[in-house]
């Protein structure tokens, strides 16, 4: 039930594990880990999550959820691309998306954001990385980002960053 990430360089290697702490956590059990006052306010609006790990998605998507935002998953850009696209044809567009760089076996974060903005220009997109050297994660704005955050993130991290982009 866990996941295991490895990152390697000239200088070494990284792993990130992670572990459960319970197998089917309860909400009541999930919220006696949270500050909740820490947290701004319960959200409304719709979130596109685009990731190629399945695991960060559902976690991603616990959060979002427990926030109070509707969330939406792709697994890839190109995947990402065609449902921001419908949802902004049915005149119910998504209010912010959450976009992993890289996705070895689609259409990378950098190219399906720069897709998406020539869509919609005041699209808003959060670059989402574990790899935080990176050049989108320390200068996002280049990138057409709004904002970056860094995988693994906690629960008050992701609701200050998507709290700022939302109501800019």
């Amino acid at each position: 039930g866990g996941h295991i990430l490895a990152d390697s360089t000239d200088d070494g290697a990284r792993f990130t594990v992670y572990l459960p702490a319970t197998s089917n956590p309860s909400k009541r059990e999930i919220r006696n880990v949270i500050d909740i006052d820490k947290l701004q306010f319960r959200h409304k609006g719709r979130v596109l999550v685009v990731d190629d790990q399945e695991m960060l998605r559902e976690v991603a998507r616990a959060m979002l959820e427990d926030l109070g935002y509707e969330v939406v998953e792709a697994e890839e850009g190109r995947q990402a691309v065609g449902i921001y696209k419908i949802y902004l044809d049915r005149n119910d567009p998504i209010d912010l998306t959450i976009m992993d760089l890289t996705m070895p076996k689609g259409m990378d974060g950098k190219d399906a954001t720069r897709h998406i903005l020539s869509i919609n220009p005041d699209a808003k997109i959060v670059v989402c990385s574990g790899y935080s050297t990176d050049s989108a994660m320390s200068n996002y704005s280049n990138y057409g980002f709004q904002a970056a955050i860094s995988k693994p993130y906690k629960l008050e991290e992701l609701d200050e960053t998507l709290s700022a982009v939302m109501w800019r």
